[in-house]
């Protein structure tokens, strides 16, 4: 039993190691050191998969973030996450640029998240999305 548990942790490290040199293919790749919430991840996961090549094969590097609050009325905050998105293919290049406004709306008569987000395309250098 033992000699099996240390099969299995040993080939959980190893498959672990060689997962695209630390970059998840076909996924969003936040280094940009902001962190953001999940829902917000999940849903410009959706989005951008609208700009990818071989959706399941791309990536989606998050270089920059920048966030604006917009106090609206009463205690009432919008956030603006302006984005600066690398987008790669399945070899690793560079197959696009792109400048993103993601908008997290505040307003409280919400069934799931995503319904208080909305994106804008600023920026589409070779007309792949959206």
């Amino acid at each position: 039993m033992k000699s099996l548990s240390i099969f299995l942790l040993l080939a959980v490290t190893i498959s672990t190691s060689f997962a695209g040199n630390g970059v998840e293919r076909g996924r969003l790749i936040n280094q940009s050191g902001f962190g953001l919430k999940a829902e917000i991840e999940s849903y410009l996961h959706k989005k951008l998969n609208n700009c990818a090549l071989e959706s399941s094969a791309d990536s989606f590097v998050v270089d920059s973030i920048e966030l604006k609050k917009d106090e609206v009325d009463q205690g009432i905050v919008d956030l603006y996450y302006r984005m600066d998105i690398t987008h790669k293919n399945k070899s690793g290049r560079k197959v696009n640029d792109l400048s993103i406004e993601l908008e997290d709306s505040d307003y409280s008569n919400w069934r799931k998240y995503e319904e208080k987000l909305s994106i804008e395309v600023l920026k589409d250098t070779n007309k792949l999305c959206f």
